[in-house]
């Protein structure tokens, strides 16, 4: 029963904004609070996401003959992450509830995202039948199911990031097996341990907090941002050549580098002979 004096929708309206107070999430990583700033909750944690704000720019520049003749919706990838990278500053910083929601709730839609552009048609069996558009607003029902779940459920969002990301890991494994090129066999092995150490990482952190501590080194979540960014952007660029060379063979994708090719330690993209698509048209 409501106090006396206080009605029902002030009090849901207490209850929202509470959950954009700093501390009001549950979750609370290894490095400790308000050490290096009086403003900033877990200093480090928060930092070591710049790099999702930062390299969207650069590879919504890097892909954009991909995106012109592929199709827009990578772009929305890379916007997706840098929402992924704002939204876990957001909640680092203030270790708030609706931070802890919008950093997991953005990863969800990026990988939702990555499900709608990247998975090949002849996976798309009944009930899409090959139908992209169809897949994808079966992908945006269930990534609003999902939102509804974190917000009556918090606790499910890790549980549903994982199973989330199994299946996308397997399809890219299975499709990578007909190819042949180096290059591309090269970046999988180095997305899949990028991934596996991010992952050793998280769990290390909250597991063994302890021990990081009396070392003096409670980092380790801020190298997972890192490094697991290193392992999804990998990750894309894999699905992108993957995409082109299995639904558009004539634009003759080829993995390169930038800034320059001869370097294979820049940032990897895909980039298309679209001569052949200019003649046509």
């Amino acid at each position: 029963m409501a106090p006396l004096g206080v009605t029902t929708g002030a009090m849901k309206t207490v209850s929202l904004w509470q959950d954009f107070l700093p501390g009001s999430s549950d979750i609370d990583w290894c490095e400790t609070n308000y050490v290096i700033s009086n403003y900033i909750a877990e200093y480090y944690n928060t930092v070591s996401n710049v790099i999702y704000v930062t390299m969207p720019p650069l590879l919504i520049y890097l892909f954009h003959p991909y995106s012109k003749h592929m199709g827009p919706g990578i772009n929305v990838v890379w916007l997706l992450l840098m929402v992924v990278g704002l939204g876990s500053i957001y909640f680092h910083a203030t270790l708030s509830f609706a931070g802890q929601l919008i950093d997991e709730l953005a990863i969800v839609w990026v990988l939702l995202a990555g499900f709608g552009i990247w998975t090949p048609k002849h996976r798309l069996g009944w009930p899409f039948n090959g139908n992209r558009r169809r897949y994808g607003q079966f992908l945006v029902l269930l990534g609003l199911l999902v939102m509804v779940l974190a917000l009556v459920k918090p606790i499910l969002n890790a549980f549903i990031l994982l199973t989330i990301t199994i299946p996308i890991t397997v399809l890219l494994i299975s499709e990578m097996k007909a190819c042949k090129d180096r290059r591309a066999w090269k970046l999988c092995y180095i997305s899949l341990l990028w991934i596996t150490v991010g992952v050793a990482l998280w769990i290390s952190d909250r597991l063994n907090c302890s021990y990081w501590l009396s070392i003096n080194f409670p980092y380790l979540h801020s190298l997972w941002h890192v490094s697991i960014f290193l392992g999804a952007y990998i990750g894309c660029v894999l699905c992108a050549y993957l995409h082109t060379l299995l639904e558009k063979p004539t634009l003759k994708p080829e993995i390169r580098y930038w800034p320059t090719n001869d370097f294979e330690h820049g940032v990897p993209y895909v980039h298309l002979d679209y001569s052949f698509a200019r003649y046509r048209l």
